[in-house]
């Protein structure tokens, strides 16, 4: 009888966490507050990853993986200097309970998404790793792909991912629901956070509704920024008085259309880029935005260029709206390795200016 009581206490106890933890999601994590991104820093994975310094063999790890008991593979794709991978390492890998429950499930490697080395990919061909990270849809660093052990991708959690959400991002594959329901719907459903729509904290610099946003036809003169927030949302909150307050961003955000939209609005009517109506509730899910507030930019032609659905900071925020005003996808760049191109710029401007000095 007291073994039952001892058990029901632990469950309600883990609940009560459980609650707890995901609604810290609705504010900005903890350890963002203060962090500074423009930082170029060493990664160091755990010394816990499968080492992929040599060969790469993802057949090879797969097997190893199964004959381990493992369900499976994660692979983190960083690159080196990204401020963000480091913190998703000394932030979210370092939670006991999360490393526990990749240990005994997943067999976890990371990937520098620029190598050029050879590999061998999920289907036995021998590919450059970058032109094998291409093929999985890595666009920002960190990025961490769940795969089964026949090398199905389940999930993909782009950005930085804080221990809350990634919580929820082990529970949602491990629970098999990445086969039956978005993890949009999925991580809401466990959140505390009202499905409701609300007044939304505005700004001078947003368009006016309706917002007829098409650019199909006829481009536009300036590239378009879509803000989906929501009423009840902290981090949206303090996203607007922490970063878009800033001097600085609000220069190069005038460079923008910028909309925002409450994630919540089904009632509200729009046209979108490419020309078709929708509600911004049901833009959101369509776009299967997880995270508040994300955003979104477009070209001037309509061209979806850039979805941030996690946290960014000031540094990564002003490099994603460079990218777009200078039109650095018309030159065939990736946002990955023009903003990795630009930190080699600032390297080699502050060893001139050392020099100089």
């Amino acid at each position: 009888m007291l073994r039952h009581s001892l058990r029901i206490t632990l469950l309600l106890l883990m609940t009560v966490l459980l609650v707890f933890t995901h609604r810290l999601s609705a504010s900005t994590p903890a350890e963002l507050k203060g962090f500074v991104d423009s930082k170029i820093l060493q990664i160091v994975l755990p010394d816990w990853f499968v080492d992929v310094s040599i060969a790469p063999d993802m057949q090879e790890y797969l097997a190893n993986a199964k004959a381990a008991g493992k369900k499976g593979l994660i692979v983190n794709y960083e690159t080196n200097g990204c401020s963000y991978c480091q913190l998703f390492i000394d932030t979210t890998l370092q939670e006991s309970d999360i490393v526990a429950t990749i240990q005994q499930n997943y067999d976890m490697l990371g990937f520098e998404m620029f190598r050029d080395d050879e590999m061998v990919d999920f289907e036995g061909n021998t590919v450059p790793v970058k032109d094998f990270v291409k093929s999985q849809g890595v666009q920002y660093t960190p990025t961490s792909i769940f795969y089964d052990l026949s090398g199905n991708r389940l999930f993909k959690a782009a950005g930085y991912y804080d221990p809350g959400r990634f919580r929820m991002a082990l529970d949602y594959v491990l629970g098999g629901h990445s086969k039956k329901v978005s993890f949009r719907d999925w991580s809401l459903a466990q959140q505390t956070v009202s499905r409701q729509p609300a007044k939304l904290a505005g700004d001078p610099m947003f368009e006016k509704p309706p917002h007829l946003l098409a650019r199909n036809a006829f481009p536009a003169d300036r590239p378009l920024m879509v803000l989906f927030e929501r009423g009840d949302c902290a981090a949206c909150e303090e996203w607007h008085r922490d970063v878009f307050s800033d001097a600085r961003i609000r220069g190069i955000a005038g460079e923008f259309s910028i909309v925002q939209l409450d994630m919540n609005d089904a009632a509200s009517k729009l046209v979108k880029p490419d020309g078709k109506p929708s509600t911004p509730a049901a833009w959101a899910e369509e776009l299967q935005l997880s995270y508040a507030p994300s955003i979104v930019l477009f070209d001037e032609h309509g061209n979806m260029r850039q979805l941030i659905d996690f946290p960014v900071l000031h540094n990564r925020f002003e490099r994603s709206m460079t990218y777009m005003t200078e039109q650095a996808y018309a030159r065939g760049y990736t946002y990955q390795r023009w903003t990795r191109e630009k930190t080699a710029e600032r390297l080699q401007k502050e060893a001139a200016q050392q020099q100089a000095n």
